[in-house]
């Protein structure tokens, strides 16, 4: 991986902590750090939910090394080209060099 590479700014969301005035878990997400990545699209498909098909889009967003993103869960978010992506899987590359983060979006 080259640093040059690291051309798309993406934003960390984590999920808000905590408890609302009933009782129940905030539902929401904190937007984190914004660090710059290399994206990668690996496919594009579609899905049948609730009768109908929708569109789905997966990528890998390659990211370097640090603390907070070496914390991130498939509980986080990141916010990438206007659209919120789940994250899938997360892993390091090298030794503690890159951060690979796998996500899908509709």
């Amino acid at each position: 991986m080259n640093i040059g590479n690291l051309d798309s700014l993406i934003v960390l969301r984590t999920r808000q902590a905590g408890k609302n005035a009933l009782g129940e878990p905030l539902k929401g997400f904190d937007d984190g750090p914004k660090v710059w990545a290399a994206y990668s699209p690996v496919s594009d498909g579609e899905r049948m939910r609730g009768g109908h098909v929708e569109g789905v889009s997966a990528a890998r967003f390659v990211v370097r090394y640090s603390a907070s993103m070496a914390a991130i869960t498939g509980d986080d978010r990141l916010m990438f080209d206007g659209r919120e992506w789940q994250i899938t899987g997360v892993k390091t590359l090298g030794r503690r060099r890159w951060i690979e983060i796998s996500a899908w979006t509709k």
